[in-house]
């Protein structure tokens, strides 16, 4: 919910392309790289936050999507770490995020076919 928040998206969203663009992969590009993170900002803030929030609500949102659900942040630790009490380091990626970010060319999400089948 924290990557939606802040990117004023869903997590996935269809390109003019037909295809599909899973955010936190894309996040994790621009995080990881330490590219222009306020990019990511739901444009209707007109790239106007701290990097340094905008930073700590992305490291928090990938703690929260870990794999292993006893890395992830309880509710009052998510809270501390928004309000400023309690600083958040740098997560590993999640594998899941990871497999994503790797295979993103051969990436299909959702392809309807019209049969009605799917292939995810």
């Amino acid at each position: 919910m924290l990557f939606e928040l802040v990117s004023g998206k869903r997590n996935v969203v269809k390109s003019e392309d037909s295809s599909f663009t899973f955010f936190p992969s894309l996040a994790a590009d621009v995080v990881m790289a330490k590219g222009d993170i306020l990019s990511l900002l739901d444009s209707r803030l007109n790239m106007e936050a701290s990097v340094e929030q905008v930073m700590r609500i992305f490291k928090l949102a990938y703690w929260c999507i870990q794999d292993e659900v006893d890395n992830r942040p309880t509710m009052s630790q998510v809270e501390q770490i928004l309000e400023g009490f309690l600083d958040v380091n740098m997560p590993p990626v999640p594998q899941s995020i990871e497999h994503l970010f790797a295979n993103t060319e051969h990436l299909v999400f959702v392809e309807l076919s019209s049969t009605r089948n799917s292939q995810v």
